[in-house]
């Protein structure tokens, strides 16, 4: 196989799947000889054997396969796991049946050897952890050991269906996945852990977020139902933020309820029953709106993931007007005009301080009629509060965030 091979299955599945089209276009191609089948790694480079000699329709399945591994954030979730790496081969056993029993459900063609729940001899419809957990369990009976020699029975599970073998050099059968990918690399020294590599750990989560956002702009009937609900759990916001602006809106020009006031810009509905008297109709007013997202050295990728989710969710929620995004450590870093978290300038790393952030917003144009902070709370804060609203979002990863100052409307955004 070579790179043109990859290429064209790409352009393939991007023709068929344009929602994936940022994912596929950031993986960098590696060749690998010898590995046997494609792997990605964490920070989204895609390995592949020169060796392979499959189709370009076989391609573009595996593609889409490897691609799911990465929006899955497979890696991320066996950290989660906190198992050793004796059981590293039993989670790529899972996760690649899991991704390979959605992609079968569509029709999605593969080379021969890919695993199934159903060649495992496992339920259908699980999620990779609950599958991980019966695969050990498999693994412990079969070898008659300990949890901590589970690995021994890999190859009578992944065996299958009366096959004598795991199937280790088989596409998509427990060989290929972001976990094996990763790990090699780590091995290597390049570890995208470290924020080193072709995309770090945010960048990753932006990316997995611009996929969410062009699957669920995706006409209805367009997406697999799998990938729709991926993409809404991924993009439900913590915070209703169209409740938090209008209650901010209230107290800053006092209108009334919902934002929703009288207008005569456009005519009412009831205005042909009325004759030459003019009637306002209602409209709901858009905010400006300032958002201060705090970069400091103390804000973890995670949380800096989670800020633009919320960022996005406050744009979403006051009709995709443009905000002013400032990017503030110890001073202000990135400015960004935007309608979309998308286009957000996130820099910094330093010291912290929002009321700069704050400071940047009440002197730039236009002038906000809210100021929202998104930050983890290690913060000073300005002694006397600003002439218009402040709503302070603490992102926390559990715990109890440090407390925000009086004069605003605090609430807590709790981080996946």
């Amino acid at each position: 196989m070579n790179e043109e091979t990859i290429r064209a299955a790409r352009v393939a599945l991007i023709h068929r799947r344009p929602y994936l089209a940022a994912a596929l276009w950031s993986l960098r191609l590696e060749a690998c000889p010898g590995l046997g089948t494609m792997a990605v790694s964490s920070d989204w480079v895609l390995s592949y054997d020169t060796d392979l000699s499959w189709s370009v329709e076989e391609t573009a399945g595996v593609l889409y396969h490897e691609v799911w591994h990465l929006l899955a954030d497979h890696l991320g979730r066996w950290h989660a796991l906190g198992a050793d790496r004796t059981k590293l081969s039993l989670w790529n056993l899972a996760c690649d049946a899991a991704v390979n029993e959605l992609l079968v459900e569509e029709g999605v063609t593969l080379p021969s050897g890919y695993v199934t729940p159903s060649s495992l001899a496992l339920p259908p419809r699980r999620t990779a952890e609950e599958y991980f957990r019966m695969l050990l369990e498999h693994a412990s009976r079969r070898a008659g050991l300990g949890p901590t020699s589970a690995t021994a029975g890999r190859a009578s599970l992944a065996a299958g269906e009366g096959r004598s073998e795991a199937p280790r050099r088989s596409v998509c059968a427990g060989r290929c996945g972001g976990i094996v990918g990763g790990e090699e690399r780590a091995e290597d020294g390049k570890s995208a852990d470290d924020g080193s590599g072709w995309t770090s750990r945010f960048g990753a989560e932006v990316m997995r977020r611009a996929v969410a956002a062009a699957v669920l702009a995706s006409a209805p009937g367009s997406v697999p139902g799998a990938l729709r609900r991926w993409a809404e759990g991924l993009h439900q916001p913590s915070v209703d933020w169209r409740r938090e602006l209008a209650e901010a809106v209230r107290r800053a020009v006092g209108q009334a309820s919902g934002m929703v006031d009288y207008s005569y810009r456009r005519p009412s509905r009831r205005q042909s029953v009325v004759g030459p008297v003019v009637l306002p109709s209602l409209y709901r007013p858009q905010v400006e709106v300032a958002i201060v997202v705090d970069t400091s050295g103390s804000v973890s990728d995670e949380l800096l993931a989670a800020a633009l989710a919320e960022t996005d969710a406050i744009l979403a929620a006051n009709g995709r007007a443009k905000a002013t995004v400032y990017a503030v450590d110890a001073a202000v870093q990135a400015v960004s005009r935007v309608a979309s978290a998308e286009r957000v300038t996130l820099q910094g790393g330093g010291g912290t301080d929002m009321g700069k952030g704050i400071a940047a917003a009440m002197a730039g144009s236009p002038l906000p009629d809210v100021i929202i902070v998104l930050t983890d709370g290690y913060t000073p804060w300005p002694k006397q509060p600003p002439a218009v609203p402040v709503v302070v979002g603490l992102l926390c990863c559990g715990g109890r965030p440090p407390q925000a100052p009086p004069w605003a409307r605090t609430v807590v955004i709790d981080a996946p």
